[in-house]
């Protein structure tokens, strides 16, 4: 869901002073046109329906993939409150060329990206059955990532990132094969700031509910990598 902010108003008062009409005609016109991109912002139930979570968020059905399948799964996730969010998957296999998501005319901004994952399907829930990357916007972040590896099968992980873009293009998340079938169950894309000063590269969180671990490196303690110059994360 995109949302837009308009700053508008019912009434105006028009100060005499010429200089004054036109500041505010200019300070206007510049609301008007940046409103919009600070609402840049999607949270997408992948391969699922529309869903409102349990802290009020609402998150739209399936949209904005290339390729791929929607899987969708009963039963329980012991250890997230929004289970509907990862009860269902979007998932790419040998056949599908293109495996990702491309969000439209993203602004030159600082966005947090977070990733939602569980293993769902019984074909694929021993370590090693499914292996993939995950990338943004061309880079990747995420390197021979297991589900069942790191958290067991028909468990809840979130990853989030910082990503900071210097140019208005689209933003892609790709989700890469390595072994079997690449799959996502949620995504969050919120832009935070709008033409970010700093030259900050990406960076990482992982919450779960098992393990609490800090590193600087760019590899964690599971069997997948995390590529970033900055300190990786992992908290409960």
């Amino acid at each position: 869901m995109r949302v837009f902010v308009w700053m508008r108003s019912n009434t105006m008062v028009v100060p005499t002073s010429t200089c004054h009409r036109t500041l505010l005609l200019v300070l206007g016109a510049l609301a008007f046109m940046c409103s919009p991109c600070m609402g840049f912002e999607y949270r997408i139930n992948c391969g699922g329906r529309q869903y409102i979570d349990s802290a009020g968020n609402e998150w739209q059905a399936d949209e904005f993939y290339k390729d791929g399948d929607m899987y969708q799964v009963t039963g329980t996730i012991p250890n997230t409150l929004d289970e509907t969010l990862y009860l269902s998957s979007h998932t790419w296999a040998k056949k599908h060329p293109v495996q990702e998501y491309r969000f439209p005319d993203a602004p030159a901004g600082r966005f947090k990206i977070v990733l939602h994952f569980a293993a769902l399907c019984t074909c694929a829930d021993a370590v090693g059955d499914r292996v993939f990357n995950v990338t943004l916007n061309g880079k990747t972040v995420l390197s021979n990532f297991d589900v069942v590896a790191y958290i067991g099968w028909r468990k809840a992980v979130r990853i989030e990132y910082t990503l900071d873009t210097y140019a208005n293009a689209d933003l892609v998340i790709g989700f890469p094969r390595v072994k079997s079938v690449s799959s996502v169950n949620a995504i969050e894309v919120v832009l935070e700031e709008l033409n970010p000063t700093t030259t900050t590269t990406v960076t990482t969180t992982t919450t779960t509910t098992t393990t609490t671990t800090t590193t600087t490196t760019t590899t964690t303690t599971t069997t997948f990598t995390t590529t970033t110059s900055t300190t990786t994360t992992t908290t409960t």
